[in-house]
């Protein structure tokens, strides 16, 4: 519970004001939204709270493994190293593992909902701070209702754009409502969480990381091959003939990670912000777009999915 205060106090106390400038002098670097993100995981991260979790995640470990000689976060070390979905699966099965010990000790139903509760309150105090109307509120007895309220508000006041989450919440909501139930179960079995690791390990890295992984191929793909934009925007973010668990989730993420790959590359290309958001949200004929130039971006694309293949057998 002090931990859990103390960052409390990092979102509201002096030290959050403190950052908070710190912030401003670069504001204009970043859309508004990601701007925000990157506010918030800063009040976590100098919490004791965030960095009681960072370490009980094993970050320590993870950032060595991205850093360079000099011992400096190497981007392209990063971006090498996560295009290996082996490792990737290496690493999540590590940190489902450990929070998994995590969650088992916060499984008994009292303490879960006193920690819930600290959660909700903690939450919608954010959001009053941040300017949300006193109806735009994190209800647990609603979770999906609340959430698409939130998640619709934050659209139409940070992207200036209306949209329906609902689609794309509630698949998540089941999702960890299973995984709850699975940690619960798993806490009174002689296996511990050691049985469910697999199946999230799989399911994390192929419909939540990889989606974001490969806007990130298309983005680094685009800024040498500018004239693609358009068909490849449209074609990483059409929605997959397969079977997931996750599919509201998957296309949220890969339209979301887009939004901020066509930010940057309506900088550097000829499309607009609008043109790009009209693309990646409404197009489903990517075929008119398609020029004999950008089908390297295939290539490019069997390429990764062969390796993962051929990694994992």
């Amino acid at each position: 519970m002090p931990l859990v205060m103390d960052f409390v106090n990092s979102l509201y106390g002096p030290q959050a004001k403190e950052r908070e400038k710190r912030h401003a002098g670069h504001s204009w670097l970043f859309p508004p939204v990601i701007e925000k993100l990157h506010l918030l995981a800063d009040h976590f991260l100098s919490s004791d709270f965030g960095r009681k979790i960072m370490e009980m995640v094993g970050a320590e470990k993870i950032v060595k493994i991205f850093s360079d000689e000099t011992g400096k976060f190497s981007y392209d070390k990063f971006v090498e190293l996560m295009e290996n979905h082996s490792f990737r699966r290496h690493w999540i099965h590590m940190l489902v593992l450990r929070m998994g010990k995590f969650l088992e000790q916060y499984s008994d139903p009292k303490m879960y909902e006193e920690y819930l509760q600290m959660g909700v309150y903690m939450v919608n105090g954010y959001l009053r701070k941040q300017g949300y109307p006193k109806t735009v509120t994190l209800n647990m007895n609603t979770p999906v209702q609340s959430l698409s309220s939130i998640t619709n508000f934050f659209s139409e006041k940070y992207l200036g754009t209306k949209i329906d989450s609902k689609y794309y919440i509630e698949p998540v909501i089941s999702y960890i409502r299973q995984i709850l139930n699975m940690v619960r179960q798993a806490s009174t079995s002689r296996g511990g969480t050691e049985g469910i690791s697999a199946k999230l390990a799989d399911s994390i890295n192929l419909e939540i990381i990889e989606p974001i992984a490969r806007v990130n191929r298309a983005y680094r793909y685009l800024k040498k091959n500018p004239k693609c934009d358009r068909y490849v925007l449209c074609l990483v973010n059409q929605r997959s003939p397969e079977t997931d668990s996750l599919p509201g989730l998957k296309l949220l993420l890969s339209r979301g990670t887009s939004f901020v790959a066509s930010w940057a590359l309506s900088s550097l290309q000829s499309g607009s912000m609008m043109e790009y958001f009209n693309i990646i949200m409404y197009e489903d004929q990517c075929q008119k777009y398609f020029k004999p130039d950008c089908s390297d971006y295939h290539d490019e694309e069997v390429k990764v999915t062969t390796e993962y293949i051929h990694n994992e057998l």
